[in-house]
């Protein structure tokens, strides 16, 4: 749905390409022109429970929507092979800024235990020598707690980047 912030009226645009399946409790993160979409999870028809979703390496899958000119869907690529977070769901996306770089933090694995691990989204641009051409791919990397203590493994939580630094709130954690 796209939501307009002067009149809070929303409408389900048409996409103009192959569309992400089905999930729930995935994270998205608005970034610049385009926002990012990581993780979350469908029901297992078979076995009656979920099933997280991943993309073909078993790393979590991620998609670009980009609203205009017409709103279409892109799966994201990313630089193999390397490290890369498990699949996941009820973590956060959140767009920084000032390294033009998105961070996942935390979430629930397969057998629901609560994650605690950290991740970047950096932006790489290879120059094709045939072409002359630039291409945009993505690379993870982890991140983690810098001259502070690492926040608890946790899901549910909310995120946000202030001056740099990713601060975490509240969620669910382990007693």
């Amino acid at each position: 749905f796209m939501a307009s912030d002067q009149n809070c009226r929303t409408n389900s645009p048409r996409v103009a390409s192959i569309s992400p399946r089905e999930r729930a409790e995935h994270a998205m993160a608005s970034c610049g022109a385009s926002a990012l979409m990581c993780g979350g999870y469908t029901s297992n028809s078979t076995s009656g429970g979920i099933a997280l979703i991943s993309d073909i390496t078993g790393s979590i899958e991620c998609w670009w929507l980009t609203p205009i000119p017409v709103p279409r869907w892109d799966a994201a690529s990313f630089v193999q092979p390397g490290p890369a977070p498990s699949p996941r769901f009820g973590h956060t996306l959140t767009f920084d800024l000032s390294n033009y770089a998105v961070l996942l933090f935390g979430g629930r694995d397969a057998s629901f235990t609560m994650l605690g691990d950290c991740w970047m989204i950096t932006k790489l641009n290879s120059l094709n020598s045939s072409t002359r051409l630039y291409r945009a791919s993505f690379q993870w990397a982890p991140c983690g707690a810098a001259g502070a203590s690492a926040p608890s493994p946790r899901f549910g939580h909310g995120a946000a980047v202030f001056r740099g630094a990713l601060y975490i709130v509240g969620g669910y954690v382990s007693d």
